[in-house]
């Protein structure tokens, strides 16, 4: 399976792409720890757990080894449709799970993860929400923002937001 990503992409195009994760500017440090906090082990999930726990949950039916699976799975598609901008609902694609293979021999978890949520973005939120930049929220005020990107839809349902932040606020008490 590790090497099926060679039948899309050539070494060439892999490579290029990760140079433009492997640019992603690194986040402010406590997005990082409250991001830790709310979702222990899913920051640096290689593609070899998330395929480990996909097969033995779906194919044997058994418990995850590891958390989250198939969020994880989604982010590599995630991932996928950002650099390539494909449009999902065309129904051409290439696999996700191979392009994960392919493009971990190229980047790290942590350089895919920075990528994916990307420091502008996360200031501009951050700047929306209260007026500062991502290293100048308290653990509060972080754990807003990192809710708000990892869950866009929070961003419009302040009851649904509200629920799930009541849920993590109490986890930060201990920081």
């Amino acid at each position: 399976m590790s090497q099926k990503w060679k039948k899309f992409y050539t070494k060439e195009e892999m490579q290029n792409i990760s140079v433009d994760i492997n640019k992603s500017k690194s986040l402010c440090n406590k997005y990082y720890v409250i991001y830790d906090i709310v979702f222990p082990e899913k920051r640096n999930s290689t593609i070899n757990r998330m395929f480990f726990n996909f097969c033995n949950e779906v194919l044997f039916s058994r418990k995850k080894a590891y958390p989250s699976p198939y969020v994880d799975i989604y982010r590599v598609l995630d991932l996928q449709q950002k650099i390539e901008k494909i449009d999902f609902k065309s129904g051409v694609r290439k696999p996700g799970l191979i392009f994960g293979f392919g493009i971990s021999k190229y980047t790290t978890p942590q350089k895919c993860f920075d990528y994916m949520h990307d420091i502008t973005e996360v200031d501009e939120l951050a700047i929306k929400l209260f007026d500062k930049k991502c290293d100048e929220l308290d653990n509060y005020q972080m754990l807003e923002v990192v809710l708000k990107i990892e869950y866009p839809h929070f961003r419009n349902n302040q009851d649904a937001f509200k629920r799930k932040y009541n849920i993590y606020m109490k986890e930060l008490t201990f920081l």
